[in-house]
């Protein structure tokens, strides 16, 4: 394997990226304006004109391109991926693409052109300086969806991309995620950071979903579907004050619930319950029915947690932009909350041309999770206080939910270049998931573990 040395050529390649970021890719000139390269990053020669990369790991060079035929092989690889994600990714306008491998860029960009931002994040800064000495970026810089994001401090790293997202149109035409190998080596910090807060400032966005990217046409399918249903079924502003000056516990599917759950029971006639859909099973089990039970869910699964149970006496509140399904499958006393309104403005317009009274607060507060839909809901409601049973906010166990809940799973703690990360996989996505571990105090004084989604204050 021969290693290429920076020539005068490749300064002049450096020269000439440099001036098509100016012109076209003016924001790129940040990431361009230190002279520290990534030593790590090396290129080397291979059998086609071009240049390939590997990079050297814990005394190990690891490939991040191919070493034979670098462009044709990530041609190869987009194209076959291509021809199994095409009819899903359709309707899709934003991208996140973790590659370290340019080509590989080269080649989504080439076989996507719908898209119309691609967030292409690189493992550092002086990673990327690195790739334009011997990596033409001429083309990519002229294609307007072609967004680099290069820096070294992950913070900064993480503000950018919830910024973009923040002006991107993915909520409505969906987002994609790519990842590709060796990018976790790299940099397996930036990546799950990364990814944990995208999770989380998109979720805030749309309501809530959990780890799935692909959202954006579900979320508007969702929404549109649900706008008869407001024909039949009231909103939410009539449960204003519907307990005022009662007790109300908000009951969520935390683990720590099973500790409190025989005590629920004992007062169940004594206070009013709104119980989370995850966790409904469990508590029917006991013998507890909840007074209303809250649900936001987005994905098809949400079915699940109503399957089964005789719901045709529960009170549910339910935003408008969750599964549609749920309302024409399963029979409930429904109360739709169109929270959609607060970004997407024409659903108002559209209430109200259906002569549906949209003035006033006709809405839950949304959070993160559905548990905070249960609070806010409570609120509304005029609860003179508010209990929570079951809303950990950290993990002092092996365990996600408690026993019987819908979607379960069981987590552990593994360590990376340093790094701890919550091991868990999410039944919804059937994915493995890493999400970094934040340790902060616990209630009692001693050091818990929780998560960027949960370390709400």
């Amino acid at each position: 394997m021969k290693i290429l040395e920076i020539s005068e050529k490749n300064k002049y390649m450096f020269e000439k990226n440099r001036k098509s970021a100016e012109k076209h890719k003016p924001q790129v000139l940040t990431f361009l304006a230190e002279d520290k390269l990534d030593s790590k990053l090396i290129a080397v020669k291979t059998d086609s004109d071009r240049p390939g990369f590997v990079y050297q790991l814990e005394g190990k060079e690891i490939s991040v391109t191919s070493l034979v035929n670098p462009k044709g092989f990530s041609q190869e690889l987009i194209e076959a991926e291509f021809a199994e994600r095409e009819v899903e990714t359709k309707l899709i306008t934003t991208a996140l693409l973790f590659a370290p491998d340019p080509y590989c860029v080269e080649s989504i960009l080439s076989a996507y052109p719908w898209f119309r931002r691609v967030y292409v994040v690189f493992p550092s800064a002086s990673y990327f300086r690195t790739l334009c000495y011997f990596f033409d970026f001429t083309d990519l810089f002229k294609t307007e969806s072609f967004m680099p994001v290069a820096y070294d401090d992950i913070k900064i790293c993480v503000q950018v991309i919830e910024f973009n997202l923040g002006q991107s149109a993915y909520i409505y035409g969906g987002l994609k995620f790519f990842a590709y190998r060796p990018f976790d080596r790299i940099n397996l910090e930036l990546f799950n950071t990364l990814r944990s807060h995208v999770v989380k400032v998109t979720s805030l966005m749309s309501t809530n979903f959990f780890t799935e990217f692909f959202v954006g046409e579900k979320v508007i399918e969702n929404e549109w579907k649900s706008l008869p249903k407001f024909i039949n079924y009231p909103h939410v502003r009539t449960l204003l004050n519907y307990v005022k000056d009662k007790p109300v516990v908000c009951v969520a599917a935390g683990p720590s619930l099973m500790k409190n759950i025989d005590f629920l029971h004992s007062i169940r006639d004594e206070v009013f319950i709104i119980s989370v859909a995850s966790c409904l099973k469990p508590l029917l089990a006991k013998g507890i029915k909840p007074d209303f039970v809250t649900i936001l869910d987005m994905q098809g699964e949400v079915i699940h947690y109503l399957e089964g149970v005789d719901t045709a006496d529960l009170n549910i509140a339910i935003e408008m932009s969750c599964y549609w399904g749920v309302i024409e499958q399963i029979p409930a006393h429904y109360f739709i909350s169109p929270s959609a309104m607060l970004s997407r403005t024409f659903f108002q317009t559209i209430l109200e041309k259906m002569g549906i009274d949209v003035s006033g607060d006709i809405f839950i507060k949304a959070g993160f999770t559905v548990a905070f839909m249960s609070i806010f809901l409570a609120q509304k409601m005029g609860a003179s206080r508010v209990i929570l049973l079951g809303q950990d906010l950290a993990y002092t166990g092996a365990k996600t939910h408690i026993d019987g809940a819908t979607f379960d799973a069981t987590l552990s703690i593994v360590e990376e270049n340093g790094v701890k990360y919550f091991k868990h996989p999410n039944p919804k996505a059937d994915v493995i998931e890493y999400d970094p571990v934040i340790e902060v105090d616990g209630f009692y004084g001693e050091k818990v573990y929780t998560n960027s989604g949960f370390e709400v204050c």
